[in-house]
């Protein structure tokens, strides 16, 4: 699924003007029921079977003929009516759509008259890819998905493919900054199993100084943890992506300390203007709490 980029209905851009939500991104749409999906296949089917009994019928004698080609006729007819009547159908009686209105700093989701907005720094967004299986069994092409959550921790909407990696880039790019003001003034800041600081890594509660952190990367379903004294291909630790909220924020930030602390040739890490900590670079004015706990 890709981001539209026509510009939502005015009730949409007025909640997120008033929110501050500044540049409209592009919108996800999720249809909730299966009318759709069969509508078109059976119009593929009736399409291919008309074109079959068309075919065979001009071979036929005069009276079978003009049978198979009426009725030929009729299914290829048939076939571009019934996705048009399905549409009807779902747009007069048919569950409203889901709607995800991506902005650059939150989102509006709308669900018939149901309407809820949200900025990016009250949710808590995962993305990780996922396998699906091929009709032979085996395993299909990994898809990448994004799930939102609100600060309880319950899933508001969930998206796969180019639109889930869109969404998550735009929000990884409204909380790293915020997470860098929050670190640079020696907060702490958690997502999932991890949280981090300015010196201090903690999984799981238990505390790792950056300067004992190898490296710290991301897989297709989980985050992991090296330490700069363990084996070189095992990990110390590892947690599902789908379970780390803006994975791809930890990745960064502990690239930024873990340079800070062990410094080698051309390293040369940020300084906070606020606090002097080494951090990855942001801008613009900051609120005081990221998304994470």
């Amino acid at each position: 699924m890709k981001l539209a980029k026509e510009l939502p209905e005015g009730d949409v851009r007025v909640m997120a003007d008033r929110r501050d939500f500044g540049r409209f991104v592009g919108s996800a749409r999720t249809e909730r029921d299966g009318v759709a999906c069969l509508g078109c296949t059976l119009s593929i089917l009736m399409f291919l079977l008309g074109s079959i009994v068309t075919a065979a019928s001009v071979a036929s004698d005069r009276d079978m003929g003009t049978v198979g080609r009426f009725v030929g006729v009729g299914l290829v007819v048939l076939s571009v009516v019934v996705p048009i009547g399905t549409r009807v159908w779902q747009e007069l009686k048919g569950p409203p759509p889901v709607v995800f209105h991506c902005f650059e700093h939150g989102f509006v989701l709308t669900h018939g008259a149901e309407v809820r907005a949200l900025p990016w720094s009250e949710a808590r967004v995962s993305s990780f890819r996922e396998s699906a299986y091929a009709p032979h069994g085996g395993p299909g092409e990994a898809v990448e998905w994004t799930e939102v959550r609100d600060r309880a921790g319950q899933v508001v909407y969930a998206v796969s493919g180019e639109a889930a990696v869109r969404i998550a880039e735009v929000a990884t790019a409204d909380e790293l900054p915020r997470t860098e003001h929050r670190l640079g003034r020696g907060g702490t800041v958690g997502y999932g199993r991890f949280a981090l600081s300015a010196d201090t890594l903690f999984l799981d509660g238990s505390a790792t100084p950056w300067r004992d952190v190898r490296r710290v990367e991301t897989t297709d379903q989980a985050v992991r943890v090296y330490r700069a004294d363990g084996p070189g291909r095992a990990a110390h630790f590892s947690a599902a992506r789908r379970e780390t909220p803006y994975a791809a924020v930890v990745v960064a930030l502990a690239r930024t300390y873990i340079a800070a602390a062990r410094p080698g040739p051309g390293a040369r890490p940020v300084a906070h203007p606020e606090g002097g900590c080494p951090v990855a670079s942001g801008s613009g004015p900051l609120p005081d709490e990221p998304s994470g706990e």
